[in-house]
């Protein structure tokens, strides 16, 4: 049998390897859609193609070889090809989050953070453009009759966007990632939290929240920690934004930062803010969480109580912000090891693998 994965250049699909080679070795190719030489992939790729050579049809007829077409994402990038593919072509999409959460029509940031961004009507405005003026909404959703199963990061998005879309392609449980060196260290994998530093937010997107999260941190006495705030990725005009709001304490990475010397400034956080609205971050939360860090997600966020369903101890930002006494009471011992026993057992690589198996055979079989 022969696997194809396509991909544009991005981390998440270097994992997949790990799995689908145990899985079926030998048996995967990979395609990355990228204009000239990729920088972040990692995986052996097949074939390069550029944007401008996607709708070429005899690019699409090559699908045919394939028992199963992967798409790691699902973007406009990969439409014409999907569009001019025969209808027999097996598709399943692994979704990421952000390929669909244009469908979920949520909004995700609060009014302080919104107003930072020019107020309710420029958001309106972005997301109209997102949707209309690119017309990626329509063609998405066009596309759903050609694809066979769908992976979101969690079961829930699943549900809500199938009482929105009948023609969704049905549910399978597939997401990536183990707790081995594609996520951490091989030698980081006995580290553990020894720092009382907090962590805030994954990127330099409005999502975060920072606006409201600052006003609530500004209410504690933070004594001598640092609040480390990731900037290194996102919207550049977002970042702009937020660098002059912080005072002395807060510490932002506006550079990407090697590995391993990310992952001891991680370390030196014993708690985490996420004030997402959506499920965002799940690597880094899943990090924290075996490093035996405390948690604090909005529990509007469908991620809080995927965690609080695994047995997590996970608190909610919405009741910090009116009672910040306990803030800085650390988890027990206890609490830290089954958190991290949690996301042990949900990605271990033998479940990672099984997880691949299973979604392999369940879509060779279908007929």
């Amino acid at each position: 049998m022969k696997f194809l994965h396509i991909s544009t250049d991005n981390r998440f699909v270097n994992s997949a390897p790990t799995a689908f080679e145990k899985v079926a070795e030998g048996q995967n190719e990979y395609w990355i859609i990228h204009e000239g030489k990729p920088e972040i992939v990692k995986v052996p790729i097949t074939k390069l193609i550029a944007p401008c050579d996607v709708a070429g049809m005899n690019l699409a007829k090559e699908l045919n070889d394939y028992d199963i077409v992967f798409l790691h994402s699902l973007i406009p990038e990969f439409y014409p090809l999907i569009n001019n593919a025969n209808d027999k072509v097996k598709f399943v999409w692994l979704g990421w989050g952000f390929d669909y959460y244009d469908l979920l029509h949520k909004k995700l940031t609060l009014p302080k953070t919104t107003k930072l961004c020019g107020g309710q009507w420029r958001y309106r405005l972005r997301e109209l453009k997102k949707r209309f003026v690119t017309k990626s909404y329509k063609k998405k959703t066009s596309l759903f009759p050609k694809i066979k199963y769908f992976c979101p990061v969690l079961p829930h998005e699943h549900k809500i966007l199938k009482d929105k879309y009948d023609n969704l392609p049905d549910y399978f449980e597939w997401n990536y990632g183990a707790l081995n060196p594609d996520l951490i260290p091989a030698d980081h994998m006995d580290t553990r939290v020894n720092g009382e530093n907090i962590l805030v937010g994954n990127s330099a997107h409005p999502s975060n929240n920072h606006v409201e999260l600052f006003q609530t941190l500004k209410k504690i006495n933070i004594k001598d920690r640092d609040i480390i705030i990731p900037l290194s990725y996102g919207e550049d005009k977002y970042r702009e934004k937020i660098l002059p709001l912080l005072d002395d304490q807060m510490k932002p990475i506006t550079d990407f930062i090697e590995r391993y010397s990310y992952m001891d400034i991680m370390q030196s956080c014993s708690i985490v803010l996420m004030n997402h609205r959506r499920q965002q971050a799940f690597g880094t939360i899943v990090i924290m969480l075996h490093m035996g860090a405390k948690l604090y997600l909005r529990s509007e966020n469908p991620l809080y109580q995927r965690l609080k369903s695994w047995g997590v101890t996970v608190f909610s930002i919405e009741d910090l912000a009116h009672d910040q006494s306990d803030f800085f009471t650390p988890i027990t011992k206890e609490q830290a090891e089954k958190n991290r026993q949690a996301v042990t057992d949900y990605y271990s690589l033998e479940n990672y693998c099984k997880r691949t198996e299973a979604l392999i055979e369940k879509v060779v079989y279908d007929r």
